[in-house]
């Protein structure tokens, strides 16, 4: 089904889980580098990253209707400093 123009398509449930396995791989590989200079390179970029997803996930649960108080919540902050980081 094609959603209709305008409306975003929730994400697929098994997304969680999905962040979780990436979540346990980047916890041991960074316990595997302690120490490895080399590395620092590609954790900078890996957090680059990943603040780009947190605010476009952001973006998408205020678009489909979520307040800064439910994210704020998700995101252990008060909804003022959720609204500062990720507002308008």
């Amino acid at each position: 089904m094609t959603p209709k123009p305008g409306k975003r398509r929730r994400p697929k449930r098994e997304t969680p889980e999905k962040l979780r396995g990436v979540q346990g791989f980047l916890k041991g590989a960074a316990g595997n580098a302690a120490g490895d200079i080399e590395v620092l390179p590609l954790v900078a970029a890996l957090h680059n990253d990943v603040d780009q997803a947190l605010a476009e996930v952001v973006r998408q649960a205020r678009e489909l209707g979520h307040s800064w108080d439910q994210i704020g919540q998700r995101l252990g902050m008060a909804r003022q400093n959720a609204w500062r980081r990720f507002g308008p």
